[in-house]
């Protein structure tokens, strides 16, 4: 599956964490692991989709 997905790993967030603090940890790696500065990065965009279901979504 991993390969026809491409996912390989998957990280669940604890109860206390939001979508936010595991894109800010993975970005904390990417600067540590790739030697590339804050100062050198003008912006990132975190965008988060969220779907509700309403009652009558459920019912059909």
């Amino acid at each position: 599956m991993a390969e026809k997905s491409g996912v390989y790993n998957r990280h669940i967030a604890n109860p206390d964490e939001t979508a936010f603090d595991l894109a800010c940890t993975a970005l904390e790696k990417l600067f540590a692991n790739q030697n590339i500065s804050k100062s050198d990065i003008d912006g990132i965009v975190f965008v988060l989709k969220v779907q509700t279901i309403s009652c009558l979504q459920m019912l059909f």
